[in-house]
Parts: structure tokens; C-alpha cells; sequence
């Protein structure tokens, strides 16, 4: 299994205040198709982990509070609105057509400018002898973007926007920063480099490997075989909640909190309502990335095996033909992932609930 953790490549600026929005994305076209995550049935399941533990009334309050604009209304719980991110950049092709994950929205949106906001970029070199270790700067990716919607959460205050919108993006970005290929891309000039649209020569998070074989059911790319949890969590939304509920709980048994507590992947404080600076938010979220990402050398093992064996790919089309042992593989550490991002997504919401504001600030 590849050991090296190497390279750095830095993402454009973006900034979230307490009040507005302020992008500067360049252009991103050429990316916004592939900017997905695990699919609204593992985000879902995330945040239903989360709320198994979140303070009680805590959910409704914040329902109360997501459900006042009347084109988001399928997204107010906390499994809903987790996959808001995902849905507003349905087209209104897309809705037309009734697409299994274009249901949500009342109308349709067809926007791309936050697909920078699923991507934690931490490319994988294992075929250089020489570079940087150390991960690529945290201002302007998801981790500082996260910290500033919670820095404007926690300040209490601000419109109603202010806070729908940070909510939703906290209870979304959390959960891709669970699922390996959302924080690095196998880098491979010459297999992936294109001098316009690729130069770097990244596969953009396994979306360049394409799955043949037994398995290209799971989609067409090596991540979306990882998006699908290894064929474990396909829906889109609506999931009904008893099922995700149940789900949920099943998630709790087969990777309780206390076993991620004592191999020090989660802070033992994670259910109490504390360590809820504004630092320590900010290394939570930094211990995460830095936790997925060393699950990357073992989600590219396989394939690299064969690229070593074959001697070369098509450069025009990367095909790989997963083996039933590493679906199996997938299976398991998407669901220690989805249930560990639920448990530190509830960290987080425990230690927003005292700063919720009352129904009072938005009359």
C-alpha cells in the first residue's frame, strides 16, 4: 500500500460573512458536474446520527427556523437539509425529467457556485520520490469556509438567510469531509493532465477512473463507487425517516462512539457540550480532514496495483474493474465514516444550541 502523503496544491479564495456570500470562483464549469459527495442517502444518514444526540427540541427549533422559505421546504430537518448543497445545482432539465436526485427543490436553481465548497483538495502522489508532506494550506477550502459559518452561527445573531444558509452548509460540508475521495485526488500527469482543464494532472477525486466490470452499477467512476458507500447507501432523497432512523441506529451498533473515542480518532468530549471555542471547532474540522485523508493510500491500493501490473492505462480512459474484497472494503469504511461524521457533526450542533436565537430576532 502506497505510504507517501505528498504535494500541495492551494484552492481559490472564498468567503462566507455572517450576512452575505462572497465568491470568487474563476471558472469552474469544467468541474461543477463532478462536485457530489456520498449521495443524499449517506449525507442523510450523517445527520441522523447527529441528531440522535443532539440536545433535546434542539431539531425542532432548527426546523422552525429552516422552514421559512417556502422553496426550500423539503430541507428543514436535519437529514434534509444536509443535502440542500447537493440539490440547488439541479437544472430545471434535470427537475423536468423528475431525475431521482432533482426532487427537492420547488423550483430549480442550477447553481455551481458552491461546488468549491465540497472539495478539500490534498492531491496523492505516491509515484514521487521527493515533496511536501504537509497538506495544502486550510484558508479558503472547506475547512475555513466551515469555520466562518461557524463563527457567524455562534455570534447568535443575523438574518434568517444568515443562519438557514450556514446550517445548511455546516450539516452538508461535515459529511463530505468523511468520504476519502472528497479530500484528495490521485495525481497522475499521464494518465489525467489536460493543459487547460486539468494541468495538474489530478483525477478529481477518482471522477477520472472509470469502473467496468462487475460493479459498474455503482457508477461510472471509482468515486462514485465511494459517493454509493460500495452499493450500501444508493437512495436519493426522500428517505423516509423511520428507515434512516433505524439505519441510524444500526450504524451506532456497529461503530459505537466509544471505539473511534479510544483509537483517538474522536474527542472524548464530543458529547458534552464542550470544547466549543472557536479554535476548537476549527481543529476538529482540521483532525478530520487530516483523519480521512490517511484512508486515501487504501482507497487507491487496488487500483494502483493493477496500473503497477499493466505496466499503462488507456490515457484516454482509465478503466479499473473493482474486486468484490475491495467493495467490501469501501462498504465498511463508509459506514465507520458516516457514523464517525455524525458523531462530530453532533459535537458541533450541541455546542451551536445555546446560541440559537429565539423566534423573537425574525419577526
Amino acid at each position: 500500500i502506497p505510504a507517501r502523503i505528498q504535494a500541495q496544491r492551494l484552492q481559490p479564495p472564498l468567503l462566507c460573512s455572517g450576512t452575505m456570500l462572497s465568491l470568487s470562483l474563476g471558472v469552474v464549469a469544467a468541474l461543477a458536474p463532478l462536485a457530489a459527495a456520498w449521495v443524499d442517502h449517506g449525507h442523510m444518514l450523517t445527520a441522523a446520527v447527529a441528531a440522535r444526540y443532539a440536545p433535546p427540541g434542539m431539531e425542532a427549533a432548527l426546523s422552525r427556523l429552516l422552514g421559512a422559505e417556502p422553496e426550500f421546504v423539503n430541507f428543514t430537518d436535519f437529514p434534509g437539509a444536509a443535502v440542500w448543497m447537493d440539490h440547488i445545482k439541479c437544472s430545471a432539465a434535470e427537475v423536468a425529467a423528475r431525475k431521482a436526485w432533482c426532487r427537492g427543490l420547488a423550483t430549480a436553481l442550477g447553481s455551481h457556485q458552491l461546488d468549491f465548497f465540497h472539495f478539500f483538495q490534498w492531491p496523492y502522489a505516491p509515484e514521487k520520490t521527493t515533496g511536501d508532506q504537509e497538506p495544502p494550506t486550510y484558508q479558503g477550502n472547506p475547512v475555513d469556509e466551515l469555520h466562518q459559518a461557524i463563527g457567524a452561527l455562534f455570534a447568535g445573531a443575523g438574518s434568517r438567510f444568515m443562519w438557514s444558509f450556514n446550517v445548511r452548509l455546516l450539516l452538508h460540508v461535515v459529511g463530505d469531509l468523511h468520504q476519502p475521495l472528497h479530500v484528495s485526488s490521485y495525481r497522475n500527469k499521464t494518465l489525467f493532465a489536460d493543459p487547460v482543464r486539468n494541468p495538474e494532472g489530478d483525477d478529481l477525486g477518482g471522477n477520472l477512473i472509470h469502473i467496468s466490470g462487475n460493479y459498474s452499477n455503482l457508477g461510472p467512476s471509482l468515486h462514485q463507487v465511494w459517493d454509493f458507500a460500495g452499493g450500501d447507501f444508493m437512495d436519493s432523497w426522500p428517505v423516509d425517516r423511520a428507515v434512516l432512523d433505524g439505519a441510524a441506529d444500526g450504524l451506532v451498533a456497529e461503530h459505537p462512539p466509544q471505539r473511534f473515542v479510544d483509537a483517538g480518532r474522536l474527542n472524548a468530549s464530543w458529547s458534552q457540550g464542550t470544547d466549543c471555542g472557536a479554535g476548537a471547532i476549527a481543529q476538529l474540522l482540521r483532525d478530520a480532514v487530516r483523519d480521512t485523508r490517511r484512508m486515501v493510500p487504501w482507497a487507491y491500493a487496488e487500483f494502483l496495483g493493477r496500473l503497477a501490473s499493466a505496466g499503462r492505462f488507456s490515457r484516454a480512459k482509465p478503466e479499473y474493474s473493482p474486486s468484490p474484497e475491495y467493495v467490501q472494503f469501501v462498504r465498511h469504511t463508509a459506514r465507520s465514516q458516516i457514523a464517525l461524521g455524525g458523531y462530530r457533526l453532533s459535537h458541533v450542533m450541541r455546542c451551536l444550541d445555546p446560541r440559537m436565537p429565539g423566534e423573537v430576532l425574525f419577526a
